[in-house]
């Protein structure tokens, strides 16, 4: 496949696929516990732009994420994600990229730090006098995250991201 330009490497869905399986192999966890991943087009000083209907052949991608992962587990996966190199996570992109069958390069020259959030759900229950029935309203939790874990305030989240830059048929860093 022939990439010309960035809107066509943020949307290919097999390279948002391995970005996404890249990052959870880094991380150490399942990608089910990824439960944002957004891949979108920025100026040269990180500077997001809207992906609308021009974007220029040249330019810079950002892939912005959130991981969900039980409390216990949060400073190993912050670790992990913190310790990978640029090289690292590019090779990973790369390798999966091309056993998908997409043509994409890409070169991962810059990564944020991880930033670690404890996430605590509040569960409110209502009694209707007249029927006597009770409604939970919680957040369902993620693979592996128990409703208990939640409620508890044992869930973190990890956000970070990394820069790739396109041009022509590749993504690579500026």
């Amino acid at each position: 496949m022939s990439v010309s330009d960035v809107a066509t490497a943020i949307s290919d869905s097999k390279f948002k696929a391995a970005v996404l399986e890249s990052v959870a192999e880094t991380a150490g966890m399942p990608s089910s516990y990824i439960t944002a991943l957004t891949l979108k087009a920025a100026r040269r000083l990180g500077q997001s732009v809207d992906t609308g209907s021009r974007i220029l052949s040249q330019g810079s991608i950002v892939a912005e994420y959130v991981i969900v992962v039980p409390k216990a587990m949060a400073s190993e996966v912050s670790l992990a994600m913190s310790s990978t190199t640029a090289s690292s996570i590019q090779a990973k992109i790369q390798d999966k990229a091309t056993a998908a069958g997409s043509s994409i390069t890409a070169t991962v020259t810059e990564k944020s730090a991880p930033v670690t959030a404890s996430a605590v759900a509040t569960t409110t229950t209502t009694t209707a006098s007249a029927v006597a029935t009770t409604t939970a309203n919680s957040t369902v939790p993620g693979p592996g995250v128990t409703s208990s874990a939640i409620a508890s305030g044992s869930t973190s989240l990890i956000l970070a991201g990394f820069l790739l830059w396109g041009h022509s048929h590749s993504v690579r860093s500026i």
